[in-house]
């Protein structure tokens, strides 16, 4: 019983964020709707989530909202690796991140990038890309004093590798 009420308060959820994407005239309200759609489809349907993160980046790049775009791309990356994509699919999807966090983002970014290059080096077993990338996320959070909680879970991260390898 509970199930069923989580899943029609999550459509009419999703349903009222449609109509605001359909109704309003402002654009940021309209990538953050989208957003939240996208975020609300993650894991009941992710291949949803990648559409409309599709949608949202060709708002984002009308109205040059470039965090956002970012943020679709993770959140592609997320969905993609939820339902089982390729592994060329998620480098796609990470190189087009990286691409765009290069083009049109402060350095600080790439800690994003190397995060999430990290979990897919993880997911296809080729652990010394894996602790490079985590490295290079360090030396970011590192540089741009990041803080406690971000280097931490790095090195983490990076002991989590070392300790696999026995």
């Amino acid at each position: 019983m509970l199930q069923v009420s989580l899943a029609q308060d999550q459509s009419q959820q999703a349903d009222s964020l449609l109509n605001v994407i359909q109704t309003t005239d402002n654009d940021s309200i309209r990538v953050s709707t989208y957003f939240g759609l996208a975020q609300l489809n993650l894991y009941t349907n992710p291949q949803k989530t990648v559409q409309l993160c599709r949608e949202m980046i060709s708002l984002c790049e009308r109205i040059e909202d470039y965090d956002a775009i970012a943020n679709a791309f993770t959140l592609i990356y997320n969905a993609q690796r939820y339902y089982g994509a390729s592994a060329d699919t998620m480098y796609q999807t990470i190189q087009r991140l990286e691409e765009h966090v290069n083009t049109h983002l402060d350095e600080r970014y790439l800690l994003n990038v190397y995060w999430i290059y990290g979990l897919y080096y993880d997911n296809i077993k080729q652990i010394d890309k894996e602790i490079e990338v985590y490295i290079k996320a360090l030396e970011i959070a590192r540089k741009y004093e990041m803080g406690g909680p971000t280097e931490g879970a790095l090195l983490g991260n990076i002991g989590n590798i070392l300790h696999g390898l026995g």
